[in-house]
Parts: C-alpha cells; structure tokens; sequence
C-alpha cells in the first residue's frame, strides 16, 4: 500500500488527516511538516482531495474523535506501554519505536517524557506522521518508515480502546 491509500483508509475509518509537505528526496524533516500553516482549523478532507496527495505524507490528527497517541520511542518503552496499558490493535513502527493509538474521552493535555527512565510522549492534541509514510535514509532514498503492525482488517477509530482512569494515572496524567 501507498502513503496515500494508507490515508485514504484511515480516512475512512473516521480517522482526521492532515496533508504534509511535499516529499522530496535528501528532506526528511520537510516530509513532516504540515503543509497548511492554518492546519488546526483545517476541514476533514474528502476522499478526493486524499487521492491526490500522491507526492506527500500525511498525519493523523490527535484529540480528535478522542485519538491519543503514545509515542514511545525505545524497545523498553514499547515494552511498559505494552504491560502497563490495554492492549491496543493500531500499533505503527515508526523509526524509533512505536506509536500506540487509543482513545481517551478525558481532556488530556501532550506530555513529553511520560516516564523520567523512559522516551515516550502523550500526543493529545497536533498530530503524528501517519502509517505508510515515507522517511529519507542516511544516503537520500525513500522508505517507508512507518510500518502499520498488528492489524487484520482496515482500521477504524471504534476499533481503538479507551483509556481508563487508572490508565492516565500510570501515565502520570
């Protein structure tokens, strides 16, 4: 699958997008920048705008429809999210780690560093580079690298669990 029909699903799925930057060979950082500097009050895009984001990444939107996303970024990190929170079907390899998708109806607020010990953020709000999006290597050629793991059919927002109170304790909230 492409970056694009990656979004075009996860569109779909009730998921909130937003269109990055152009992706250009030699720029990873540019491919993760939001491509509309008004992206917060952006409108969802249709399926047809999503189509034809064929040269760019995309990022999927925290805070709505109650999406928060863990972003742990080492293998011990991956581990406590993986036995300190529920089990989570949308689970995204990025270059790092992993990015755990859930939902919370609580108001949460981002949190660099989660665990003083342990990289890992709360995305609560902004928004993450979406699965299937390309990253540049060390001599300038595109990979995908962020991988959707873990997942047997085409996701969905209801698909994702919720954080319960004694979760966002754990996670210090």
């Amino acid at each position: 699958m492409t970056p694009n029909d990656y979004a075009i699903t996860l569109l779909n799925g009730g998921f909130h997008l937003i269109q990055l930057r152009k992706f250009t060979a030699g720029s990873d950082a540019n491919c993760k920048q939001a491509a509309v500097k008004n992206w917060p009050n952006s409108l969802l895009p249709t399926e047809e705008e999503v189509a034809g984001w064929t040269d760019r990444n995309y990022g999927v939107l925290c805070g709505k429809n109650d999406v928060v996303v863990i972003d742990a970024d080492s293998d011990d990190s991956c581990d406590w999210v993986r036995e300190n929170l529920p089990p989570t079907p949308m689970m995204v390899k990025t270059p790092r780690g992993y990015h755990f998708y859930y939902r919370c109806a609580q108001k949460l607020r981002d949190k660099k560093s989660v665990n003083e010990l342990l990289p890992m953020d709360i995305k609560a709000s902004g928004y993450v580079v979406g699965p299937g999006c390309m990253r540049v290597d060390s001599i300038g050629m595109p990979f995908v690298g962020y991988q959707l793991t873990n997942y047997g059919h085409e996701p969905t927002v209801d698909d994702l669990p919720y954080l319960e109170d004694e979760d966002i304790l754990i996670l210090g909230r």
